[in-house]
């Protein structure tokens, strides 16, 4: 009676739909390779953040130049050299200042030189700290790749809403069943319901169906 009882969750469409994941997260960490400066971009997109109470919301956009300038001039840890320093070999001069700081005058030869051994030691670098991260993310990380036209479900990001009446507890957790319709790198995958297709999806907003 158990084994019936399981297999009958496992397949029944609103169970999988519903019940909350209870396995890891899938997707183990992976070496992208990067040659050059600005031949992979990457963009974090945050959302549905709470409102100020104070109104500060309305006031972010003045800060920008303060926000970029302390971003690209930060050392990052894994390179171990700030954005600034590796795209223009040397680091920015602080707001508001006319003039920079008296030194040695690098010729373009000088600096395409310095720009080049810059990079190389970043690479290294990176790789470096790849390997400390990668021994971290991938012990709560579960191994599993779709292949193409395996069926999967999307996960669906619900928010609660007293006013539609919404709990988000007692949403529909996933989507679907989806169909790979394109594997983009080891974690990223292309997927198509009713003939619209849905692009970069990450394998751990992903499950089997």
């Amino acid at each position: 009676m158990l084994r019936d009882g399981t297999k009958f969750v496992r397949s029944c469409d609103s169970c999988q739909k519903y019940k909350p994941q209870q396995q890891q997260i899938a997707g183990k960490m992976h070496a992208t390779n990067v040659k050059e400066p600005w031949e992979s971009v990457s963009v974090d997109l945050v959302g549905l953040q709470p409102r100020s109470s104070n109104d500060n919301h309305k006031k972010w956009d003045k800060y920008i130049p303060e926000i970029a300038f302390a971003f690209n001039s930060a050392t990052n840890e894994s390179t171990g050299f700030s954005p600034a320093y590796l795209n223009f070999g040397c680091e920015l001069p602080p707001p508001g200042s006319k003039k920079r700081k008296p030194g040695i005058k690098n010729t373009e030869g000088d600096r395409i030189k310095i720009l080049q051994y810059a990079i190389e030691l970043a690479r290294i670098n990176k790789a470096m700290s790849f390997q400390k991260q990668q021994k971290y993310y991938n012990i709560r990380r579960w191994d599993w790749n779709p292949n193409v036209n395996d069926k999967v479900l999307k996960r669906s990001y619900v928010l609660s809403n007293k006013v539609e009446n919404r709990n988000a507890k007692l949403s529909q957790k996933y989507d679907g069943p989806y169909t790979v319709h394109k594997v983009v790198s080891p974690v990223i995958f292309d997927l198509k319901k009713n003939g619209k297709i849905t692009n970069h999806v990450h394998v751990k907003n992903l499950k089997p169906y």
